[in-house]
């Protein structure tokens, strides 16, 4: 029973690849929609044999402009060609950010002070609740930049009514969970990362309260300052 089992699964599988090929095949020239992406997400988010990941990445490289106008496309973008993992010690790396007016960032724009990115969700309370304490961090420690980091999808991020008008920096990479957040091995909000004024990561914190004045995070950029 066990090896029928096994061999239904597997004509499963060849079935599946054979109705994906095709339908890649079809979106080459089928006019781009809500659908088109929504097909498009679901194939690459769901392990598939490689032989269609392979199609998956020759679609998109040909229709890689369009794609990336359109909501879901930097997510797209990230899993089909993922960023490094970061590693503690090692430089950063690096990734382009969009801030509420549409321009474009990147992390090493803000080399020469310390950067404490804060993964953040519209969905998440704790995130929500942090906010004051990142306002008086930030008035405190002029040398220090801090960027909120967004992994929700666009519009309700642009929308969120708490993140409005903050005095530090609030972004979006467009990959959820699969862009920045992946590379630094964020499985939670919130996360914060601290990369030092040289480029460096040097810190991550998952969850916990380190805003207070001559706090957690304080103390480790003053320490680490003066080595």
């Amino acid at each position: 029973t066990g090896k029928l089992l096994q061999q239904k699964a597997t004509q499963i599988d060849s079935l599946q690849e054979v109705l994906h090929l095709a339908q890649l095949k079809a979106m080459k020239t089928l006019p781009m929609s809500d659908v088109w992406m929504q097909t498009l997400t679901i194939m690459t988010d769901n392990f598939t044999p490689q032989k269609v990941k392979e199609k998956i990445r020759e679609l998109y490289n040909l229709r890689m402009n369009e794609i990336n106008r359109k909501p879901d496309g930097k997510r797209i973008t990230a899993m089909l060609y993922p960023y490094p993992a970061a590693e503690l010690g090692k430089p950063l790396v690096d990734g382009e950010m969009m801030d509420l007016k549409g321009n474009i960032h990147r992390l090493s724009d803000f080399k020469g002070k310390y950067v404490l990115i804060d993964f953040w969700s519209t969905n998440c309370g704790p995130c929500i609740a942090a906010l004051p304490e990142i306002e008086k961090f930030v008035k405190r420690n002029p040398h220090a930049e801090v960027i909120s980091l967004c992994l929700s999808q666009y519009n309700s991020w642009r929308t969120h009514p708490s993140y409005q008008n903050l005095p530090w920096h609030n972004m979006n990479d467009g990959g959820g969970w699969m862009g920045l957040a992946k590379s630094y091995n964020v499985h939670a909000v919130p996360t914060y990362v601290l990369i030092s004024p040289e480029g460096i990561y040097i810190k991550q914190w998952v969850g916990e309260e380190i805003f207070e004045e001559g706090g957690t995070l304080e103390k480790f950029i003053h320490q680490h300052s003066q080595k």
